[in-house]
């Protein structure tokens, strides 16, 4: 029977969707953008790397990012991940300034490895994001109007990936992924302007949501080549087709006296216009993601003299989103009135342990030796308005991960911060300078005692 500890954790996962599904993760101006922000590729172990993992091959961290991973964990080591990230940003345009911030989860998975060849992994995550507040104001023959844009939501994905590895041996590791997920949550857009001298029923808000519920399908593919005893290398893609979402919209334009948000909503209502369950598509464009690591190690002889066996690497990727693909399909909505450019991410980290065996015990061998250092780099072209300029997004990684040698177990605390920028400050834009945080945490129970059968005399 199951231990009394995964059944703790496998209900503490079930109950975590509740919290995820409230949560804001996002407050960047540009995620009123189309139908929002993509969730960015980090997490408290690949953060600190700019997000770099598409080729990553590593039996102590379940990356979720390419299903063709799950075949290389460790006979008997399940591991089970849980990500928290936060980002506090400053924003900046020609006449004005603001600050906020937005902490969510992240990450939250379980991967078996099982039938040596065999890999799975189940878990949630978001995948789309909307989240601003900002104001404009104008002076009209002695009146002010106050123009605001306020958008919320986030779409979250319940995700189940397996994988099969063909070749499995010291020198060749060849795998591949398939990943089936289920995207459900809403998006809102509000857009309001409000004459703030007079109470007269002039002002107006006009909102719509968008709720999701539509599936996803991934593939991936992992090689990884032992040159040596001291050298690797390794390649992965990742393939998302193009998919139309199943979606429900609903469009609310009304005028009202009073001041907006106040006392629990507007004053006196005048309904304009209403449209509720408008069935339709969202068409969310492909993806495609290949990736790179050239791995280096100490000697295994080196163990036997107590010398650090250290390992280095270095991980590039390099995707490409079809924004321009991207339409709503909906009766009330014109599918090309939001035409968007194609988003290009290229991400690059290194990662450094001096001493790779973490229950290495020869006192020689100090804890600080054990630990993980990354660092890394990562830039962006995000999806802008047709015949607009792109926004860039950059910025620069590190992080660290801590070994929690307990019984074999490849447990680990991991965190990374990411220091950017994107957009530039100036009339009719904004820049956003901001501070994230990725915290990750992996727990393995190791020797498969997840899964032990007791009998009892």
């Amino acid at each position: 029977m199951f231990k009394k500890g995964y059944l703790i954790w496998f209900t503490l996962f079930l109950s975590l969707p509740i919290v995820a599904v409230a949560q804001t993760s996002t407050s960047s101006p540009y995620s009123s953008r189309g139908i929002g922000l993509w969730e960015e590729s980090s997490n408290g172990v690949y953060g600190g790397m700019g997000g770099a993992r598409i080729s990553s091959v590593d039996s102590a961290f379940s990356n979720d990012y390419n299903p063709a991973s799950y075949s290389y964990l460790g006979k008997g080591m399940p591991l089970f991940s849980f990500g928290l990230n936060g980002q506090f940003s400053s924003y900046a345009s020609q006449n004005e300034k603001g600050n906020a911030r937005a902490i969510y989860i992240s990450e939250i998975n379980i991967a078996i490895p099982f039938a040596k060849r065999f890999g799975l992994a189940f878990g949630m995550r978001p995948v789309l994001k909307r989240g601003y507040n900002f104001h404009q104001y104008e002076d009209l023959q002695g009146d002010s109007i106050k123009y605001s844009y306020l958008g919320n939501g986030q779409i979250q994905q319940a995700y189940l990936g397996f994988s099969v590895a063909p070749i499995k041996n010291e020198r060749h590791f060849l795998s591949f992924g398939i990943e089936g997920a289920f995207n459900f949550g809403s998006l809102n857009k509000i857009r309001v302007i409000e004459f703030t001298n007079t109470t007269s029923l002039f002002n107006a808000s006009d909102e719509n949501s968008y709720r999701v519920r539509a599936f996803n399908l991934k593939v991936g593919a992992q090689y990884r080549f032992a040159f040596s005893e001291t050298r690797a290398f390794s390649v992965g893609a990742v393939y998302q087709p193009q998919m139309k979402w199943n979606a429900t919209k609903t469009d609310y334009l009304y005028r009202f006296a009073g001041v907006y948000g106040v006392n629990n909503g507007p004053g006196s209502v005048d309904t304009m216009y209403y449209v509720g369950d408008d069935k339709g598509t969202i068409t969310i464009p492909q993806r495609l993601g290949v990736g790179f690591t050239w791995e280096m190690k100490g000697r295994e002889d080196s163990l036997q003299h107590g010398i650090l066996h250290y390992r280095l690497r270095f991980s590039l990727d390099y995707e490409l989103m079809s924004w321009s693909n991207y339409s709503l399909n909906f009766a009330s909505v014109n599918s090309d009135t939001a035409r968007l450019s194609n988003a290009q991410y290229i991400r690059f980290g290194i990662d450094f342990t001096p001493h790779h065996y973490f229950t290495d015990s020869k006192p020689n061998i100090k804890y600080m030796s054990k630990v993980n250092y990354r660092i890394g780099f990562r830039y962006g072209m995000l999806p802008s308005p047709i015949n607009t300029k792109q926004t860039q997004n950059m910025g620069v990684t590190f992080g660290m991960g801590f070994p929690i040698p307990i019984r074999n177990a490849s447990s680990s605390i991991n965190f990374g911060v990411t220091l950017g920028q994107q957009g530039v400050k100036g009339p009719n834009s904004i820049q956003e300078k901001f501070v994230g945080v990725q915290l990750g945490i992996v727990l393995s129970p190791g020797s498969d005692r997840w899964f032990r059968k007791y009998k009892y005399d």
